[in-house]
């Protein structure tokens, strides 16, 4: 895995831990949900989408990471208790969250694998894999399932 990947989960694990959960705590969310999801923090840009990797690294077909492997899972008739968490920060290691989304991995794959209309790809050549970008509100509009907060 590149370092620059490395660094950003590594990143985006403390943010989840220092910034993410306390916020979720102060809006009353229990911590045994909390602890349960899988979670992916970005930062910069509030682009209000969740992110899905939908290609792997070159010659590194194993190394997917837990939202991906869950999504990915689904469609092989995998069923899933736990649910995707996608936060954005202004800056790493800077709150406040300016948004978030929690939804069912089942939902994601839908827009991975079923239906694209309203999604977005892009290629990430720090990282050299192909991201798809799920908008909160598309998910929300379609399956009521999305919790998008603030």
């Amino acid at each position: 895995m590149p370092f620059y990947s490395l660094q950003n989960q590594q990143d985006s694990e403390r943010d989840y831990r220092n910034i993410v959960i306390p916020h979720m705590l102060s809006l009353g969310w229990p911590i045994q949900f909390i602890n349960n999801l899988l979670h992916r923090v970005q930062w910069g840009v509030n682009y209000r989408t969740f992110s899905i990797r939908i290609t792997d690294y070159p010659n590194r077909p194993n190394e997917v990471p837990n939202i991906e492997r869950e999504v990915r899972a689904v469609m092989t008739g995998h069923r899933t208790n736990l649910l995707v968490l996608q936060a954005y920060l202004p800056e790493k290691g800077k709150g406040p969250v300016l948004s978030m989304g929690i939804t069912h991995p089942i939902t994601l794959a839908h827009f991975v694998y079923v239906d694209k209309a309203g999604t977005r790809d892009k290629f990430n050549q720090k990282e050299d894999v192909t991201f798809r970008y799920i908008p909160f509100s598309i998910i929300s509009k379609k399956f009521g399932k999305t919790h998008i907060l603030p």
